[in-house]
């Protein structure tokens, strides 16, 4: 399993700091690095023994209870242990008792800790729905979609997975008409109820994002979620690059 490398520092003492002083700063430094600086490092997922990129795996934190929790974001202090980021594996984990050889105790399971993740996966997907919202980067309304897409400014585009498929011609047509139709990103994960509680808006049914830092991050969620579920969609790299 490959090990964190520790970055080495210049050990030279702060400007007015003299003898003992420096210490505690420098300690204090090691003690704040943070978990999601794993991102590009690997661990063995406890289920299948193949150590993967930390970014195809979830975290498990133990708590003080023995209680098991899910460390989407790796945040949580403390041991953990790594799963392949599928629902199968999760359920795999739980039914052979992994965590318990994992952490060398019994540990308390969440009820349905399966169904806790694909809940938790799918609350920061429609989270980043609002934020893209609040800082002006969505589209909604039939109408306006299409505009966007004809005059070339969409990377994403979302369908209400219960709308009408008529609607869902229309942007097909808008985009095979302008040629980006291997270009945007169609994602019809979530019903209209859910994209309109998450956009705080009445009865959206069709939603889009322009090019930018931001659709790059919320489609990351997307596929997590979908990777999560076990799901094989037709996904591009139409993002920005």
């Amino acid at each position: 399993m490959q090990q964190p490398i520790e970055t080495v520092t210049e050990r030279v003492k702060p400007e007015g700091l003299q003898g003992k002083t420096a210490r505690p700063r420098r300690r204090a430094a090691r003690r704040g690095a943070s978990i999601a600086t794993t991102a590009s490092m690997t661990r063995k997922c406890i289920v299948t023994g193949e150590s993967k990129d930390c970014d195809e795996l979830i975290r498990f934190a133990l708590g003080p209870d023995g209680e098991i929790a899910p460390d989407l974001f790796r945040k949580l202090g403390g041991r953990g242990v790594w799963v392949t980021a599928t629902r199968e594996n999760v359920e795999r984990a739980c039914a052979k008792k992994a965590f318990n050889r994992a952490f060398s105790t019994n540990v308390v399971l969440p009820e349905d800790l399966s169904g806790l993740i694909d809940q938790l996966l799918q609350k920061s997907a429609l989270d980043s729905l609002g934020m893209a919202r609040k800082a002006g980067q969505i589209i909604t309304g039939q109408g306006r979609l299409d505009g966007a897409i004809r005059s070339g400014g969409i990377a994403l585009v979302f369908h209400a997975s219960d709308g009408a498929e008529d609607g869902m011609r229309k942007t097909g047509a808008a985009l095979h008409a302008t040629g980006l139709r291997d270009k945007v990103t169609v994602i019809n994960l979530f019903t209209s109820g859910q994209m309109s509680l998450a956009l705080g808006l009445s009865n959206v049914v069709h939603a889009g994002m322009p090019l930018g830092g931001l659709s790059r991050a919320i489609l990351e969620k997307y596929c997590r979620l979908l990777r999560y579920r076990a799901s094989s969609p037709e996904m591009n790299n139409s993002t920005g690059n």
